[in-house]
C-alpha cells in the first residue's frame, strides 16, 4: 500500500511520527509520501527539519501562507498527488482550502480518503447551516484519523461510524522528553516553585487572563512563559500592571531540541487556553514527569488529565478558577513526585507507536470501505466539483 499525506510544514514531532509509521509500514511493503505545502509557516518558527529515509517528502511552496493564497494550490497539490501514485490519500482537515483541494482530487479519482482532524466541540462553533454543511462533507470520507475522546465525540455527533475513527494523531516522541536526567539542585531542595507554560502568544492561549490570576499564587512561585507571537506586548503589560515583574518571566522561543531541558527545570506545567484542539505541550510536560494544570477546554483534557491524580483542571472563562487550581497544587506539594509519575504513566500509551498503528489502521479501513461506496461513487465527484467552484468564487 502506498499512502500520500498532504499537510502543513513538518515540525520535528511530525518527522518523528512519520518515521515511526514508515518503519512500521516497511515490514509490510507499505510506503509513505508526505506532500508538504510549505517549507516554512509564520505561526510556527520551526526552522528546517530533517527528512528521513523512512518516508518520502516533497515541498511545494516556500511558505504555507503563500500556498493557501495561491491560485495554483489545487494544481500543485494535484500534480504532486498524481506523481505520488497513492493507493490511499490523507487530507489535512476538511474546512480549509488545503484539505478541500486534497479531498476533491481523491474524490474525482475514486480513491480511498482519510481526513486528519483534531477538531472538537469546544474548539469550534457554528450556526445551523454551517453544521449541516459539515455533516454533508464529513459523510464523504472513508476514515478519520483524529486525536482522542473529545474529537471522537465530536465526530459521533455528525453520525460518523465509530469503526471508522482512529485516535492518536497528536503525539510526540515521549522518549525524547523522558530521557533527560536532572542535573544540579534537586527540585525538592529549591526555594522557589517554577511553573512553566510553552505557547504561542495568541488570544486562544489566554495568557493575559492567566497573568491576572497568577497574582494569588504563593510568593515563592515563579512562572516561566516560553513562546512568541503578536500578543507579547499585551502579556508584558499585564505582568507590569499586576506587579509581577520578577515573578513572571517571558522567554523567547527555544529550539525544539532544547525543550526537554526547559521542562526538566520546571515543577508544574500550566496550559490556560480558552480554545485548544489538543495541546501538544501537555504531552511533552507529562512525558517529562510534570504534574499539570490544564484548562478543561483543551482537547487533550479528557484523555490526559485525571483531576487530583496527575494534576488539576480548571475553567478558563471563570475568574478565580485558576486561583483555585494554584492553591490546590500548593496544598499537594508533597505529592508532586507522585503526580509527576502519574503523568508519565498516563502519557505512555500516547506515543509514536500509537500514531503508527492508527495511521495504518485508518488507511486499511479506508481501502476496505471504499470498495463498497455505493452512491458515493456518484455523489463524491459532484461534491468535489462544487467545492472547487466555491473555492474559485471565494478568491
Amino acid at each position: 500500500m502506498r499512502v500520500a499525506v498532504v499537510q502543513a510544514p513538518l515540525a520535528p514531532f511530525h518527522v518523528a511520527r512519520f518515521r515511526a509509521a514508515g518503519e512500521m509500514g516497511r515490514s509490510k511493503g507499505h510506503t509513505i509520501c508526505v506532500i508538504e505545502l510549505g517549507a516554512q509557516q509564520r505561526e510556527y518558527e520551526w526552522g528546517g527539519t530533517r527528512s528521513s529515509a523512512l518516508f518520502e517528502r516533497q515541498t511545494l511552496f516556500a511558505n504555507y501562507e503563500s500556498a493557501l493564497r495561491s491560485p495554483f494550490l489545487g494544481r500543485e497539490v494535484g500534480a504532486a498527488l498524481r506523481d505520488a501514485e497513492p493507493d490511499v490519500v490523507f487530507a489535512p482537515g476538511w474546512g480549509a482550502d488545503d484539505g478541500l483541494v486534497t479531498a476533491a482530487w481523491a474524490w474525482l479519482r475514486h480513491l480511498p480518503l482519510v481526513v486528519i482532524t483534531d477538531s472538537h466541540r469546544l474548539s469550534t462553533h457554528g450556526r445551523f447551516a454551517r453544521e449541516q454543511v459539515r455533516r454533508a462533507i464529513l459523510r464523504r470520507y472513508d476514515a478519520f484519523f483524529t486525536a482522542g475522546t473529545a474529537q471522537r465525540r465530536f465526530l459521533d455527533e455528525f453520525g460518523v461510524a465509530p469503526e471508522r475513527i482512529f485516535t492518536g494523531v497528536n503525539v510526540v516522541d515521549n522518549a525524547m522528553f523522558r530521557s533527560v536526567q536532572r542535573e544540579g539542585v534537586a527540585k525538592a531542595e529549591r526555594r522557589e516553585t517554577v511553573v512553566l507554560t510553552c505557547a504561542r502568544f495568541i488570544e486562544e492561549k489566554n495568557l493575559p487572563w492567566a497573568v491576572h490570576e497568577f497574582r494569588t499564587a504563593p510568593r515563592n512561585w515563579k512562572w516561566k512563559i516560553v513562546g512568541y507571537g503578536p500578543l507579547e506586548a499585551e502579556i508584558r503589560r499585564a505582568v507590569e500592571t499586576c506587579g509581577l515583574d520578577g515573578r513572571v518571566e517571558i522567554c523567547a522561543r527555544t529550539d525544539y531540541a532544547r525543550m526537554p531541558q526547559v521542562y526538566r527545570d520546571a515543577d508544574i506545567y500550566l496550559q490556560p487556553s480558552l480554545r485548544e484542539t489538543w495541546g501538544l505541550a501537555i504531552n511533552e510536560a507529562m512525558a517529562a514527569g510534570l504534574p499539570v494544570m490544564v484548562s478543561r477546554r483543551c482537547g487533550a483534557f479528557d484523555d490526559l488529565v485525571e483531576d487530583e491524580t496527575n494534576g488539576i483542571g480548571f475553567s478558563p472563562e471563570k475568574n478565580g478558577e485558576l486561583t483555585r487550581a494554584l492553591m490546590f497544587m500548593e496544598t499537594q506539594r508533597g505529592r508532586w513526585p507522585e503526580m509527576g509519575a502519574a503523568s508519565e504513566a498516563k502519557i505512555a500509551p500516547w506515543d509514536l507507536g500509537r500514531f503508527a498503528r492508527s495511521f495504518w489502521a485508518a488507511a486499511e479501513k479506508a481501502s476496505e470501505v471504499h470498495g463498497d461506496e455505493g452512491w458515493n461513487s456518484i455523489v463524491n465527484p459532484c461534491v468535489a466539483r462544487i467545492l472547487l467552484q466555491v473555492r474559485r468564487m471565494r478568491r
